[in-house]
């Protein structure tokens, strides 16, 4: 057995020689297909010469994709400033979230011709790109062959480390901060209910009354899709706020975050899995998983679930929901949030699609089902400015409080679930 390591831990798990081999093979593959490879390849430094991630090194230049959530499987240089770069999934077959990201170090200011090259998968993401370690970041929208497995593009690059990313990049210990951050603040209760697969700290958070109806929100089941991590901390973060709303809301409501799911994933910078090849997103029901399995013994027959969002990123937004009619006495909730956000952002809401496949793995369904409780899974398109994304989720989460609290819209004022301020 073969256990491939880096700087953020295991990151196959373990891996078997025929399928170390296959991996290698495959990169290799794509460049032999270019003609790149021979049994005479020239050193590294030469036009034509392939090297196997996730670092690829040459006199003035450095790719490193072991920087954490990173993701670069080979080089080819093709030219003295133009390079092929291999991005390859963690397995195959898997759902085309091409992912990639590595730091690029320069000893000189110079202008780079690059190709991302896939296996298994074809462009998705347009390349954003970091100056000052994350803080801020630019997209290039430039792309040759854009919709094809090998987009091309032009950098221009000063000395230094600069960041090139599928998206913004929020690897394990930004989120890991997040959550340190929120768990300081008054009112707000951590707890470790688990391990992931490799060994990670699965933390959850709580505030709110106790003994009171949940919220139950989660996030991060699906490693690139950090627009949809970013809507729910920024989600998290409304519901925290010191204003009327928000305390009337903590004050007769639960709310119960996992905002990580699958922590190996994410640190591995994976296309879609966890550490054991498995989409977590359809392991709600069978709990073969550490991750999903123990999100469950935690809040199993200790909270009582009023409502459930789950955050994810795709191409377009739109709610998946539970749907109108069924069990449950707040089935409302979903159209009638879909509604509100519609009132509001007109043309830029997300499309709603109800509906509810018995015996679905997916944690939407397996929430609906197992509680009678209204479920959205929250997605957030690619292409939706990161200030929108903030903006939204703040939305998103004032009228989900004011939505529990006064109960559907059309329910006398009697009837009301609580008291909210106006």
């Amino acid at each position: 057995m073969f256990v491939v390591r880096s700087e953020r831990g295991t990151s196959m798990a373990m891996l078997t020689p025929s399928v170390l081999l296959r991996t290698i093979g495959s990169l290799f593959g794509l460049a032999l297909a270019a003609g790149c490879v021979t049994a005479g390849s020239p050193g590294p430094e030469s036009i034509g010469a392939f090297q196997l991630g996730p670092v690829c090194a040459y006199e003035s230049l450095r790719f490193d994709g072991s920087i954490g959530t990173g993701r670069l499987n080979g080089c080819r240089r093709d030219g003295p400033e133009t390079f092929t770069l291999y991005i390859h999934p963690e397995d195959a077959p898997i759902n085309p979230s091409s992912w990639y990201a590595f730091s690029l170090t320069s000893d000189t200011q110079t202008h780079l011709d690059l190709t991302l090259a896939y296996a298994h998968g074809r462009h998705r993401y347009a390349p954003h790109i970091s100056s000052d370690g994350g803080q801020t970041w630019r997209t290039i929208d430039r792309i040759e062959g854009a919709d094809t497995d090998r987009a091309s593009f032009g950098l221009d690059i000063a000395p230094g480390t600069t960041l090139i990313s599928a998206q913004p990049r929020r690897n394990l210990a930004d989120r890991q901060a997040w959550i340190d951050g929120i768990a300081a603040m008054p009112g707000v209760t951590r707890t470790r209910y688990g391990t992931s697969e490799q060994g990670r700290s699965l933390d959850g958070l709580e505030f709110g009354a106790e003994d009171k109806p949940a919220l139950i929100l989660i996030g991060g089941q699906h490693p690139p899709e950090v627009r949809g991590a970013i809507a729910m901390e920024s989600f998290v973060e409304r519901l925290l706020e010191d204003d009327r709303l928000a305390r009337a809301f903590r004050e007769q409501f639960r709310v119960v975050l996992g905002p990580v799911i699958n922590p190996d994933g994410i640190a591995e910078g994976h296309w879609r899995h966890n550490s054991r090849g498995v989409d977590v997103n359809r392991d709600w029901g069978p709990f073969t998983q550490a991750e999903t399995r123990s999100f469950k013994d935690w809040i199993d027959g200790r909270v009582f679930p009023i409502a459930f969002l789950d955050f994810h990123g795709t191409w377009n937004s739109v709610l998946y929901t539970s749907p109108d009619e069924g069990e449950g006495d707040r089935n409302w909730f979903p159209g009638a949030f879909h509604a509100s956000l519609t009132e509001v952002l007109g043309e830029d809401a997300p499309a709603r699609v109800q509906g509810h496949n018995a015996g679905s793995s997916v944690a939407k369904n397996w929430f609906h089902e197992t509680y009678a409780i209204p479920t959205i899974t929250y997605e957030v398109s690619d292409a939706v400015p990161l200030e929108a994304v903030l903006s939204r989720a703040r939305l998103s989460a004032e009228i989900t409080m004011r939505l529990l609290l006064e109960g559907p819209p059309d329910q006398p004022d009697d009837a009301q679930d609580g008291e909210i301020p106006k």
